[in-house]
């Protein structure tokens, strides 16, 4: 809606989704193959433990008690520059349907804030919605450039329980200090600190395994507030 330049304007978008769920059984009334289940890893994936899971959300036990049919989604994003400095947040909003389901809802948001300290900006291409590389207003150089310098700051939370679906719920704050030594190679070092986690530990209602049962990796999680230190280098041609 403003617009004055790649490098001063406010962008505002939103998403919607429909997708129905395939649910093949075997004669003797186990499934067999299809549901659907929601996971999520916090920023992390490097053990490949998805600390957040509502299990299959078609029951694999019996097939007249818990049937995932559809889900729609609903994504809502804004983001604003200034110069230097930008806010950029985006919420997500999924709604079940299917037999033993009552609209059940689940959500996650996040917002975060960024500052480069050598003066550059986020840019953005308005034709195509999508942001641009980051140039350094001076490359790295050993004659006394710098390149770009990034700080940022973060929040994010997820739901994923409500009503039959016990996914569990999370929230994490984050920081990073990202560099850009020129237009194509950046490096970023974050470090993210779990504020809760609730694994929904409750043996429950549906999937196969039950939603409310997670594995022990999982469950290992349940009321802990890990630290995550990140580290990675991009090569951008």
């Amino acid at each position: 809606p403003w617009y004055n330049g790649e490098t001063e304007f406010l962008h505002v978008g939103a998403s919607g989704s429909y997708r129905s769920v395939n649910n093949n059984y075997q004669a003797g009334g186990a499934l067999n193959n299809g549901g659907f289940l929601f996971t999520s890893a916090l920023n992390s994936n490097v053990d490949r433990t998805a600390v957040l899971s509502t299990g299959n959300l078609t029951s694999g036990t019996n097939a007249g008690l818990y049937q995932l049919d559809h889900f729609t989604r609903f994504g809502a994003e804004s983001a604003l520059v200034y110069g230097p400095f930008s806010l950029q947040g985006e919420y997500i909003r999924t709604g079940l349907s299917g037999q033993g389901y009552r609209d059940e809802v689940l959500e996650g948001y996040y917002g975060y804030a960024s500052y480069f300290l050598t003066g550059e900006s986020r840019k953005y291409k308005a034709k195509t919605g999508a942001w641009d590389r980051i140039t350094p207003s001076r490359n790295f150089d050993m004659a006394g450039g710098w390149g770009a310098w990034e700080l940022a700051s973060g929040y994010d939370y997820l739901n994923l329980n409500d009503g039959a679906v016990n996914g569990g719920r999370a929230q994490t704050a984050k920081l990073a200090l990202n560099w850009y030594p020129n237009a194509h190679v950046r490096f970023m070092a974050n470090y993210v600190h779990v504020l809760n986690i609730d694994t929904s530990t409750d043996v429950g209602n549906a999937g196969n395994p039950p939603v409310n049962a997670p594995s022990a990796r999982q469950a290992a999680y349940n009321n802990a507030n890990p630290d995550i230190l990140e580290f990675r280098a991009q090569l951008d041609f």
